[in-house]
């Protein structure tokens, strides 16, 4: 039967595929291939390079990329590797400052890790240099890690990989092409809409933290908070969303006070439990002991009770569609800064 001689022709289809991945190539059918198989799958196109079941294998991402591999930007690595060289020119590459000296040139690393590789330095001075609250781009930046170029320097590579160290590869033509696909005018509006009316899982933060966090609050506490979050920006309160550690002036010095008594009641337990241990026939030491610990835990109690009720999330998690994040993300870079 019909469907029978599918079946017997998608085997074979996929097992052309499982032997062409073991040897680290690509099949592909497409609609310019015109093959017997193409034509009875309807022309479905196999993305160069892609793996079996990792990525997006939407049917409008197939057609997108379709189109890209074969004709607006078809596979030449000396054009792209061009491209991306010339990006870099053209925009700045990150040079070491001139505070984060190595004994070795990052550009220009020995064959084999040297001694003491990689260099670090203390966080506060790296930060420094670029503090976290800054988000204007710099190039001058602390870097200990050596760049080696994929053509002239992968047997580098391997050696620092070998040791199990870090290092950092340029113009890999797989990467260059990657590049020049997401930079060509248009690609990345195309490839984030997608279906134009997906709504897309996104974060807002009010300022440029994004901290990880895990919402420990039951399922019905969530809801409720979402909904009360909802009800206030529908009634023109934009600023809804307090994030973590941003109540008014009244919660934070009523969390204070519950801090500095559970400061407090630990220094008294210790002191008291301290005494207690040299003094182990004095009843009243023993004494001491158990009250100032059952205050202890009182105010850690306490305390616990309190950042619960005024405990808000450091970001919000929303959906909404391409279009409508961008209205929101797109800033150029000279808006940036504190």
């Amino acid at each position: 039967s019909g469907g029978r001689r599918r079946d017997i022709f998608k085997e074979f289809e996929k097992k052309l595929q499982e032997d062409s991945a073991a040897k680290e190539q690509t099949y592909e059918y497409n609609t310019d291939s015109g093959g017997f198989f193409s034509r009875l799958r309807g022309s479905k196109y196999i993305i160069p390079e892609s793996l079996k079941r990792i990525g997006n294998k939407d049917a409008w991402y197939a057609a997108l990329r379709q189109q890209y591999d074969t004709a607006i930007l078809p596979k030449d690595d000396e054009r792209s590797l061009k491209f991306v060289q010339e990006s870099r020119a053209r925009n700045g590459a990150y040079n070491q400052a001139a505070a984060a000296q190595t004994p070795y040139d990052i550009h220009n690393c020995p064959e084999y890790p040297p001694e003491g590789y990689p260099i670090q330095w203390p966080i506060l001075e790296v930060t420094k240099n670029w503090p976290t609250n800054d988000a204007t781009p710099r190039h001058e930046i602390y870097q200990g890690l050596c760049v080696f170029d994929y053509r002239t320097e992968l047997h580098k590579a391997d050696n620092y990989r070998h040791a199990e160290l870090p290092f950092v590869v340029r113009d890999d033509p797989a990467a260059a092409r990657t590049a020049e696909r997401w930079m060509h005018p248009g690609y990345l509006d195309k490839l984030l809409m997608g279906q134009e009316d997906i709504q897309r899982r996104t974060e807002y933060s009010p300022n440029n933290h994004f901290m990880y966090w895990v919402d420990k609050r039951s399922r019905s506490e969530r809801q409720r908070a979402a909904k009360k979050v909802r009800e206030a920006k529908r009634h023109g309160n934009d600023d809804a969303h307090g994030g973590f550690g941003r109540g008014d002036q009244e919660e934070f010095v009523s969390a204070m006070h519950l801090l500095d008594n559970l400061h407090e009641a630990r220094d008294r337990f210790e002191k008291a439990k301290e005494y207690a241990h040299k003094h182990q026939d004095d009843d009243e030491a023993q004494k001491e002991v158990r009250k100032w610990d059952e205050r202890l835990n009182a105010a850690k109690k306490a305390k616990l009770e309190e950042e619960r009720k005024n405990w808000k999330p450091p970001t919000e998690n929303l959906r909404m569609t391409y279009l409508e994040w961008l209205e929101h993300a797109n800033v150029t870079d000279d808006k940036l800064g504190p």
